[in-house]
């Protein structure tokens, strides 16, 4: 660390503002640069989510030589795979890569064009940074708490100082023994007014969020699914308990739409109208990987045959004959207000414009030496060793579909989340991004894609500092990893 600072110090003081600044952007000079190892590299950050990326761009600034691995052809986790609105109440708790991120592609925000950003971010931290797309997770090499290397689908064999897991669903932690949670914790367990009285193994709904738009130029519409039926047993609870309801008219009363930019709406679930299949996704967090993939493809099936009922039979169903005048009435409003609706034409062009990203809200949490509760986020929000804010309300999805589950708490409030969040008890070179050490109520105010972008930065600063002196990441100290952070123009207090 001393060595560090000197090389810092000795830059000019308008260079190094300079610098930080770009550094900021994802471009501009490397902080301090380390030799590239003779075999691998100083970090492997595992999963291009929003905060994988910023992870591996904030590594690669601070001179680290970093691969960033992604299962998928795509990057970008939610922000490219149909997450419109940025899930932030309080713009102010975001800084650095977050920050700079939101302000070029708009807190309100079109997938292919946030995917155009997180690839420059990327390029621009070249050749320090390399990107491995389509390439999954086989294996983990560890001796005594230590990964040497990780293994590929097709035996490529990775070696690196530090890891960091940025997947939603914690896959290199658990094949590295990381200790976790699936589902909710009892009431009684950490005090938590929140949860339910029993444990459960229950973990809220999934689903994709489908961009759509009104605008004939780029509309696309909705076209017959393989496989559709009218009387698909997965619409059937549509039908009988949303489809009935009095307020149910057009699009905006069946669902939660915001309107984001370019004539686009987000389309989420709400009480009336889902997206989601309740109750069918608890399997998916331990799951293998074709196990996931048919759980993507129900939820994939369900969602085009229901927008697909919705605007060309829901008026005509056999189901509905019974029903009063009035009803039949409402429904022919709302197949007619549907036409008006498609898919956007400019997004996934490669997927027939339907999202890439299953929308894991919540899978496996690794479960650590400190676990972030509801005691956190709502009373004792200050943390010492905080390295970024979370400002969002608890909010979980009905975990079945009964009701249960659904939590929504305002008014948010600005709550610190502490490094010891991101830390395995069991395993000394690695870090986790998204499935932090929480509970299932305190992990409901930090599930949303800025909070965990700013939890990338400081994990790829910390791997960072880990790798430059022979640390375990337990052994990162927390106020220089707090002062890194400061200078890259993070939000880390309240």
């Amino acid at each position: 660390m001393i060595a560090r600072r000197t090389r810092c110090a000795l830059l000019p003081l308008a260079a190094l503002a300079a610098a930080l600044l770009a550094g900021c952007a994802g471009g501009g000079v490397i902080v301090s640069p380390r030799d590239r190892p003779a075999a691998g590299y100083h970090v492997v950050v595992y999963g291009a989510t929003p905060g994988g990326i910023t992870a591996a761009v904030a590594a690669a600034r601070a001179g680290s030589w970093v691969l960033l691995v992604e299962a998928r052809t795509h990057i970008g986790g939610m922000l490219t795979g149909g997450l419109m609105i940025s899930d932030c109440v309080d713009h102010s708790t975001k800084g650095g890569l977050t920050r700079a991120f939101f302000e070029r592609v708009g807190w309100k925000l079109e997938p292919h064009v946030a995917e155009a950003e997180f690839e420059r971010m990327i390029a621009a931290r070249a050749p320090r940074l390399e990107l491995l797309r389509g390439r999954r997770l086989a294996g983990v090499e560890l001796a005594d708490g230590h990964i040497d290397a990780i293994t590929l689908d097709g035996g490529t064999r990775i070696r690196a100082e530090q890891f960091i897991d940025a997947t939603y669903e914690l896959d290199l932690g658990a094949m590295a023994g990381v200790p976790y949670r699936v589902g909710r914790e009892g009431r009684d367990e950490y005090g938590e007014s929140l949860a339910p009285a029993v444990a459960d193994d229950r973990v809220q709904s999934y689903c994709y969020r489908v961009p759509l738009t009104g605008d004939p130029n780029n509309r696309r519409r909705f076209e017959r699914p393989p496989g559709y039926r009218i009387d698909d047993p997965l619409l059937e609870f549509a039908k009988q308990q949303r489809l009935m309801l009095d307020e149910v008219r057009d699009l905006h009363s069946l669902f939660h739409v915001r309107r984001a930019v370019n004539s686009k709406v987000d389309v989420n679930s709400n009480r009336l109208g889902m997206l989601a299949l309740e109750g069918l996704n608890w399997d998916y967090p331990d799951a293998d990987q074709a196990r996931r993939e048919e759980i993507e493809q129900q939820h994939r099936h369900y969602a085009l045959s229901y927008l697909y009922y919705l605007q060309n039979d829901v008026a005509t169903d056999p189901y509905f004959a019974g029903e009063s005048p009035s009803v039949r009435a409402r429904l022919r409003a709302l197949q007619a207000e549907m036409q008006s609706w498609g898919l956007c034409r400019d997004e996934f062009v490669d997927n027939d414009n339907f999202p890439y990203q299953l929308y894991v809200r919540e899978a496996r949490r690794m479960k650590s030496a400190f676990v972030l509760t509801e005691h956190d986020v709502r009373a004792n929000v200050y943390k010492p060793d905080s390295i970024a804010l979370g400002d969002y309300p608890i909010d979980s999805h009905m975990v079945d579909r009964d009701g249960s589950g659904h939590l929504w708490l305002t008014p948010a409030r600005r709550f610190c989340i502490p490094y010891r969040a991101l830390v395995p008890p069991n395993v000394r070179n690695l870090l986790v991004v998204n499935a932090i050490s929480a509970s299932h109520v305190g992990f409901c105010a930090v599930r949303y894609e800025p909070t965990w972008m700013a939890i990338g930065e400081a994990a790829g600063i910390a791997a960072d500092l880990a790798g430059r002196d022979g640390l375990r990441v337990q052994g990162v100290n927390p106020n220089a990893l707090r002062n890194a952070l400061k200078r890259a123009g993070q939000v880390i207090d309240r």
